[in-house]
């Protein structure tokens, strides 16, 4: 049988209770989720106390606020993160905090994001490239891909040393970088990105050549009896990109000429049948349609010559 004494007792004590208020209280914990990148997640919980607790979400230590991304949401005791379109980003420790006037209480849980692979693939790949010795080589390239890809980079199909060149990565970009270059670093150079879900390459040549070696001229240096033959006067070709006369609509006696390259005319040419295109000043292109057939200078113009 209870006494009126206790009865008092415990009536006091509530009194004193609700005057001094309640620590938080967690009815709901916080649980661990795992979901598809791009659904919905919702983390919540339950809490109660006097006064009624301030609640801060934290995830990775960084405090969070609510933005066009993630939602922070209340109602009555329970308070909700919500994400409508959760992305790989969003993986991590979330914690949230409760807090007033008697005390402190937190709970906390990890989101699982898994990703929808994707095979690697080069955005921006490098291509052939020529240097003089002593120069700097660098390649880079763009790769996307989910997970996000192992890069290994590869010279005639040896991977290279990572004394012997730097290789870095900003971002989405990977970059292979060679200090003063010497003939030895001519090669194939590869790039090779690969994940769970597949694999994908990019590769190109890198040419070095004798330091201050001066380009190859091709001259073709003809006199008036040569002109008066059939033949250009003197042009100089800058590429010696050449092929026979038959292969390349030239003129007559199987000459090498040029056959759609950039010249530069010392005399007069009389060519029927030549698109001239000019390029720079002083300096004329020439694509040939069909056979030219040589013209003859008329006599003003042999008068000038």
């Amino acid at each position: 049988m209870v006494t009126r004494e206790e009865i008092k007792s415990s009536s006091e004590k509530n009194s004193m209770a609700s005057l001094t208020g309640q620590v938080p209280n967690f009815s709901q914990l916080l649980s661990n989720k795992t979901v598809m990148e791009g659904s919905p997640v919702t983390l919540e919980v339950e809490v109660t106390g006097f006064p009624e607790p301030t609640l801060t979400w934290y995830k990775k230590g960084q405090k969070l606020t609510a933005d066009e991304h993630l939602k922070l949401l209340q109602k009555e005791t329970k308070h909700t993160l919500f994400i409508q379109k959760v992305c790989e980003k969003d993986a991590g420790l979330y914690v949230v905090r409760a807090k007033n006037l008697n005390g402190t209480i937190s709970s906390s849980a990890i989101l699982h994001v898994k990703v929808q692979g994707k095979q690697p693939k080069f955005i921006q790949k490098f291509g052939h490239t020529t240097l003089q010795e002593g120069e700097d080589l660098i390649l880079h390239c763009t790769i996307h891909g989910k997970p996000k890809p192992h890069v290994c980079w590869m010279k005639d199909n040896v991977q290279v040393a990572s004394g012997d060149v730097s290789v870095e990565k900003l971002g989405d970009t990977y970059y292979l970088l060679k200090r003063n270059v010497a003939l030895a670093d001519t090669g194939k150079y590869i790039c090779v990105a690969s994940n769970e879900i597949g694999k994908a390459h990019c590769s190109a040549f890198v040419t070095v050549i004798e330091k201050n070696k001066p380009p190859e001229i091709f001259t073709v240096a003809q006199t008036k009896s040569e002109w008066e033959d059939g033949y250009f006067s003197e042009v100089n070709v800058t590429t010696t990109e050449l092929v026979e006369a038959h292969n390349a609509h030239g003129v007559r006696d199987q000459r090498p000429v040029a056959k759609h390259l950039p010249i530069r005319f010392k005399e007069k040419l009389w060519l029927q049948g030549v698109y001239l295109e000019l390029e720079r000043p002083q300096e004329i292109s020439f694509s040939l349609e069909h056979d030219p057939v040589l013209l003859l200078p008329a006599a003003e113009d042999q008068k000038m010559d």
